[in-house]
């Protein structure tokens, strides 16, 4: 799906529907990454956006949402 040219990579939202916690993280390639953590779930993963300025991006959005996190990358 999405690939990075770069080592700084994407971001990439997604949850399992909607008003459920919303996963965050970063990888240099989004559906590879999925595709990783799909099996662990045994429900549908639903997209929800990907962007790129990936560690930095990442890094400023932990500091933001850090009230809003349930447990690993997982948030309200």
């Amino acid at each position: 799906m999405y690939s990075a040219e770069s080592n700084d990579g994407f971001v990439y939202f997604f949850h399992v529907q909607t008003g459920e916690p919303i996963k965050r993280g970063s990888a240099t390639d989004s559906q590879e990454r999925i595709n990783q953590i799909k099996p662990g779930n045994h429900k549908k993963l639903n997209l929800l956006h990907v962007t790129t300025d990936g560690k930095r991006l990442e890094f400023n959005l932990h500091e933001r949402l850090s009230d809003d996190k349930m447990f690993g990358k997982w948030f309200k």
